[in-house]
Formats: C-alpha cells, structure tokens, sequence
C-alpha cells in the first residue's frame, strides 16, 4: 500500500494479539521473495474481522527497503516485554461465550473464574483476570461445574502450579 509516496504493509494481526501493539514499534519484515527490511508500525486499527478475527497493523517500510507495491510479505513486531499471567492453554474453557479457568480453592472445591485471553499459544495462553500462582485446573476441566471438590494428582511438572483434577467421588 503506497500513501503519500510511502510504502506501507498492512499486517493482519490475530485480535488477542492486538492490545500488545503501539504506534511507533519497531517491525522486522520478510518478503515472500527473502528480502529483509525494517519498519515502524505507524497505527494499529481498533477494528476486527468479524469473521476472521484480524486487526491491522499498519506499518512503514524504511525508504530503502527493496519491496514494492504488491508483494507480499511477513512482519515481526517487537512488542517488548510484556509482563503476563501465562496458564496452559488447555486450562482456558469457555462457558457461555465466556473465556474463564477453573480456580483450586483450599477446600479441594472448583470456582469458574473468567478471564480475558490476551494472546495464545499452542501451550500457553497469556490471561488477564487471574493472578500468578493461582492453581487452576487442567486436566478433566470440561466435566466439572462451579463449586465440585475435586481430588488434586500432580502428574507432571510445569512452570506454574497445575491442578489436574476429575470430579471427587460423593
């Protein structure tokens, strides 16, 4: 996209990824071709694809950048750190188009707690609504309902504490 004779990319972002975008990042993009070139990410639009769940990125290629109008091309944008609560992916269900986990509390028993999906990983999905540390369930979380006790099993070591649970026998 060329405006006022500026190369511009437009980058299709998936919407949990777009909090995490600023004007002004710096981006690193790949042609399909393997030309490598810097840009800025100049605004990032408030709007999603109803249907593929996209935003853009609108970003501005150096002026030496060796893209032309028409090609296609990938854009890394540095985001920086971004301080998140991380929980595995299969931990997050959603109930009632709500995205929630299943939280441990002392008493062995299971609340649902929503949570806001800021962006998700093959493993790990990054959450808001959920503080670090919290044990939440992930294992067997689709059979349980808010407020089943629970008998806790550690099977496998992971980098926050996991509870995978089945519903306690009555």
């Amino acid at each position: 996209m060329v405006r006022d004779g500026r190369l511009e990319l437009d980058a299709q972002v998936p919407e949990t990824d777009l909090p995490a975008l600023r004007a002004g990042q710096s981006a690193t993009i790949t042609s399909n071709e393997g030309v490598k070139t810097t840009g800025t990410v100049r605004i990032v639009t408030p709007e999603v694809n109803a249907q593929t769940r996209l935003g853009v990125a609108r970003i501005t290629l150096s002026p030496a950048s060796g893209l032309k109008t028409g090609m296609f091309a990938r854009a890394a944008i540095d985001a920086g750190a971004q301080p998140a609560t991380v929980v595995p992916t299969g931990a997050v269900l959603y109930r009632n188009n709500r995205a929630g986990v299943f939280v441990l509390a002392a008493d062995a028993s299971v609340h649902f707690r929503p949570v806001t999906v800021l962006s998700r990983r093959d493993d790990q999905t990054s959450v808001s609504g959920v503080e670090p540390g919290v044990r939440v369930v992930v294992q067997g979380a689709g059979f349980l309902n808010d407020g089943d006790k629970v008998t806790v099993s550690t099977g496998q070591a992971a980098p926050t504490p996991v509870v995978t649970a089945a519903p306690a026998k009555k």
